[in-house]
């Protein structure tokens, strides 16, 4: 069950400027996903897109940032069809300079794959973002038909950090006892305690997200790991992990709170360094293709190859104007 929240209001983000200068003027070296242009004006290639309804001409199409939103690709899936799906079959990173690519999985067909149109309409989470709507699917970093590795995409010095702009849902429903929201994984140990660079999921019985890490012994112990309750509402996570640091070597912030207030966990035992930068990208999974009992929707995503805790503030006030956030009282 949800945890206790006794009222719910609707704040901006505390120092939150509407600069929209762009994420890579705080993270050039971070792979980004997401509905809406975040690179700060270059309006990148988005997602691919397969409507399941014909119309004229081919039903596999790109679109950029920019056509997301304003008709043009809801025009497109509904030409044959008003109750038309579209289903995302790429979805682009939109540093060029990086360019690791999230695919639908050709062996599980079509139907595996996120929507961006439910049946006629551009999918909005419950705050009315645009949002990738996951139930029942999954993404990888790797197309079917060429089994590629994704190499550099990890640091060799065991740090990352992760945005994901979300709108959890009550996961006391879940199909599943663990929900997989998004999977990061080194193609080996790399010299610690198991590949996970990081792992983050959702427990339904307890609505409760996990953050596991290398320190974690896989099967048997959770070293290192943080565990984060969430709150109807919440729209924005941030985590961050470095073996090198003393204290808060892995930590999570909900809604874009600072340390010690509710929202945030922490931990001083994520200390196992993980060398290997490449990764399988059967491995490398956004959504979980057996979870229909709740929807695990996607407006942004993005991960960084280092340790950005100093980037934390502007890269949060960016996210939180770019997809008009509003934040849940504690």
């Amino acid at each position: 069950m949800l945890p206790s929240l006794p009222k719910i209001n609707r704040l901006t983000f505390e120092g939150a400027a509407d600069a929209r200068r762009g994420i890579l003027n705080f993270a050039p070296n971070a792979s980004m996903w997401g509905v809406r242009d975040m690179t700060g004006g270059s309006n990148p290639l988005a997602m691919r897109v397969r409507r399941s309804i014909d119309g004229p001409g081919t039903d596999i199409r790109d679109f950029y940032a920019n056509e997301i939103e304003d008709g043009t690709l809801l025009s497109w899936v509904t030409e044959g069809g008003a109750t038309s799906n579209g289903y995302v079959e790429i979805l682009y990173d939109q540093n060029t300079t990086r360019n690791f690519n999230y695919y639908n999985d050709n062996s599980l067909g079509i139907s595996k794959a996120p929507k961006i149109v439910v049946n006629g309409v551009l999918s909005r989470d419950t705050e009315n973002k645009v949002a990738i709507n996951g139930n029942g699917a999954k993404l990888h970093m790797w197309h079917y038909e060429d089994q590629q590795k994704i190499l550099g995409f990890f640091s060799d010095d065991g740090t990352w950090s992760v945005f994901f702009v979300t709108d959890f849902p009550d996961y006391s429903g879940a199909t599943n006892t663990n929900v997989q929201i998004v999977h990061y994984e080194a193609e080996t140990n790399g010299g610690a305690n198991s590949p996970r660079k990081p792992v983050i999921a959702c427990n339904k019985s307890f609505n409760q997200l996990s953050v596991a890490q290398p320190t974690q012994t896989v099967g048997s112990n959770t070293t290192g790991n943080i565990f984060l309750p969430t709150y109807p509402g919440e729209q924005l996570f941030s985590n961050f992990g470095n073996p090198s640091l003393a204290e808060n070597n892995n930590e999570g912030f909900l809604d874009g709170v600072g340390r010690g207030a509710t929202g945030h966990k922490t931990t001083n035992l994520a200390t196992a360094v993980n060398t290997d930068p490449d990764g399988l990208g059967e491995k490398n999974v956004l959504f979980m293709q057996n979870e229909t009992g709740v929807t695990t929707f996607l407006s942004a995503l993005i991960y960084n190859p280092s340790y950005l805790f100093s980037a934390k503030t502007e890269i949060e006030n960016e996210l939180v104007n770019l997809y008009d956030i509003t934040f849940v009282d504690e």
